[in-house]
This record gives C-alpha cells, structure tokens and sequence, in this order.
C-alpha cells in the first residue's frame, strides 16, 4: 500500500488504496488502521499463548471457525488486531467448555444465594432463595430442587421438583414441600439451569426438621355476649 500527499501539499492528510476503492482519512487515525486479526489459544489448557499465532485474517474478515475441539477442555480464544506498525496487545479471551452433546458448559446461569429452609404445616418444608440475574452468562429457565430424602447426602443424581424461573433482578423465589417424615431432617439444594440443559453446580445446602405435630388445643374457651 503506498502513500500519497494530497495535491495542496498538506502533510496531515494522505490518500491510499484500499482494495481498489480510493478514500482519505486523517493522519491521527492511520496509526490505527487495522490490516487484520491474529488468534490464539491455550490448546485446551491454562491460559491463552499469546507467542503462537493459530490463524490470521484481514480486516474485512471478523469471524472465524476453528477445528474440532474435545469436550470438557477448557479451550480459551483471544484475537489482537495488527497492522504495519505491530500488534495491540490485549488479553481479553472467551472460554469455551463443550460437554458430550456440544454445548458450551461456560453458559451457565449464576447460582442462586440466599437459600433458607423452615419448617411449615403439616410437615412440609418452604425453601426460599433468590436469584441474581447481574452478570450471567445465560438467563436459568427452571430452578431443580435437590435433597437427601431425610438421611445422608443431597442427592444431585435425582431431581426432586422443580420450579419456573420468572426474570427480574434479584428475584426472589419460594417452594413448599409435600409432607415429609416427621422428626426427619431434610437436607435441600437449589441448582438454575438454562433453556439449553445446562446446569450451573453450586452445592450450597440447607436444613430443617419436619414437623407434623398438631397444635395443642386451647386450654381455656369462654365466651362473652357483646351489645
């Protein structure tokens, strides 16, 4: 690509061709003229090597396909623009974690917080939770709901119920139990899922007592006419 002053003689503007179409642009933004993009990667491990160009293309050119990856690798992308003069170096990445069936296990929706569990009636359990939307990769489309069954470990094996995600920053969402064995202590999770399948793995846990005890009676009853 050659230079050329422009016929006045000024030195701030420069005339070029660009694929054959003639245009000018103001010498302050030719330092930042784009001649094309350089990728990298971290192979599947650690972080992005910035040392070994995987591909490059022009400035016309803004996507990119790379070879089939393995699942479960964490595989990590950067891409730098360069031109005549060298190469920005920024070190922003994206991360891709495919699972069996392909998709990108980065997606996740965030965990829910500020999970509790108490006791209500008839032996039933309310677990309460809300959801923090700020910042998440993919929006939960249901909330699966996981417990031990009243003795050892929450099993994440089986989903136990599960409740429709409603979007709304920091929501807040409740669900009550069937009727549980009385006397039992019932261990809970809550895990959101995208529309997609897949899971986010928070294995925060909560706990209470069933309790299907009837209240006692009153003790005393009188009653008083009223004029």
């Amino acid at each position: 690509m050659r230079l050329f002053p422009l016929v006045d003689g000024s030195t701030d503007r420069y005339d070029r061709m660009l694929f054959g179409i003639p245009f000018d642009m103001p010498l302050a933004t030719l330092v930042g003229f784009t001649s094309g993009f350089r990728i990298y990667y971290n192979a599947g491990a650690g972080r992005v090597d910035y040392d070994t160009i995987i591909a490059s293309m022009n400035a016309t050119t803004i996507t990119w396909t790379s070879d089939a990856l393995t699942y479960a690798a964490p595989w990590r992308f950067g891409v730098r623009a360069f031109n005549v003069y060298g190469e920005e170096q920024n070190t922003d990445a994206v991360l891709l974690q495919l699972d069996s069936l392909g998709r990108n296990l980065a997606n996740r929706p965030n965990a829910p917080t500020n999970l509790t569990a108490e006791a209500a009636a008839a032996g039933t359990l309310t677990l309460k939770w809300r959801y923090p939307s700020t910042g998440q990769a993919a929006a939960p489309a249901t909330f699966r709901i996981y417990t031990n069954g009243g003795s050892g470990a929450v099993d994440y094996s089986s989903v136990h119920d599960s409740l429709a995600y409603t979007a709304g920053i920091n929501r807040a969402f409740s669900w009550t139990s069937g009727a549980l064995t009385h006397g039992a202590t019932h261990i809970f999770s809550v895990r959101a899922e995208a529309a997609s399948g897949i899971l986010e793995t928070n294995t925060l846990t909560v706990s209470a007592t069933a309790d299907d005890t009837a209240p006692s009676q009153p003790a005393t009853l009188t009653a008083s006419a009223i004029r």
